[in-house]
């Protein structure tokens, strides 16, 4: 839901409060309703109303570059800065937002995953031209750690200082970064 115009199609009754005067304009809006279908509207979207609300529907997003500030296919140096602050190169990926961090180790698993996810996208795009979602990329990342536990964000490295993330909090990371590239899809899935 976006304004309360996206109600319009579903109201029963409209009032419309003029100089603290109420005034009913149920009719007025039915049809703005039509004219401006959306998300809840009809066949002018794509989407039907009975699909809309069975769940959240989203475009996938193909990540190709998570870092573009060189040709380092590992991109920048990260430095956690805080439970909320991570550096990455140059740029400071804030995640005040993603109120279920409770450790520092936590986000350093997240910069460590974003470091995973570019060194993946670079091989991925060696390998196939046809890229994952960012939602396949984070199933990808979930499944390694179920099988190899934390390990697999730095395999060379015996690290105790990191504490499994949900794939939220990678995902609020992820969209922070401004030098993300990415591409859609064209069709549309259910969350």
């Amino acid at each position: 839901m976006g304004g309360s115009g996206d109600y319009f199609a579903e109201a029963d009754t409209v009032i419309v409060m003029d100089s603290y005067i109420p005034h009913e304009k149920t009719q007025e809006a039915h049809k703005i309703a039509a004219q401006h279908a959306t998300l809840l509207g009809t066949a002018a979207h794509p989407v039907a109303a009975s699909q809309a609300a069975a769940g959240v529907w989203f475009t996938p997003r193909i990540p190709t570059c998570v870092y573009a500030g060189g040709n380092d296919y590992r991109g920048a140096k990260m430095h956690v800065r805080g439970l909320h602050s991570i550096q990455y190169g140059t740029e400071d990926i804030q995640l005040l937002a993603a109120a279920q961090l409770v450790d520092k180790s936590q986000t350093r698993a997240i910069a460590d995953a974003v470091k995973w996810l570019q060194a993946r996208l670079h091989q991925h795009q060696q390998e196939q031209p046809t890229g994952k979602t960012l939602l396949q990329w984070l199933q990808d990342l979930e499944a390694a750690f179920d099988q190899q536990g934390l390990d697999v964000l730095a395999p060379h490295l015996l690290l105790g200082n990191l504490a499994r993330p949900r794939r939220f909090e990678i995902a609020a990371a992820i969209n922070r970064i401004r030098t993300l590239q990415v591409t859609q899809q064209q069709q549309q899935q259910q969350l």
